[in-house]
């Protein structure tokens, strides 16, 4: 006889943390990102071909985990890097 499970397997949970940078430091800032432990990163509303190019993107970085003192020290190695500026900081936001 099979018994159901009670304990319903949840879904992984995942951080995304958001800057908004120089489009042209987008590839050196996801470099970083991965280096301080992202998954991976990706560009927030990528312009479509033959579009005006933008001079500011929000770059999107998904973690296994990351809470608020993730943030805050990454934004610190990204502001020592010339990457953002002293006022920049970054979004955090959990997803399912």
């Amino acid at each position: 006889m099979h018994r159901k499970r009670t304990d319903a397997a949840k879904p992984p949970t995942y951080a995304k943390v958001t800057f908004r940078l120089p489009a042209a430091l987008a590839d050196e800032a996801a470099g970083l990102l991965v280096a301080n432990g992202a998954l991976g990163c990706a560009v927030a509303g990528m312009a479509r071909p033959g579009a005006k190019a933008r001079r500011i993107v929000t770059l999107e970085a998904y973690f296994a985990r990351a809470g608020a003192a993730d943030v805050a020290r990454i934004a610190r190695v990204m502001r020592a890097a010339g990457i953002i500026d002293a006022r920049a900081r970054g979004r955090l936001a959990r997803l399912v």
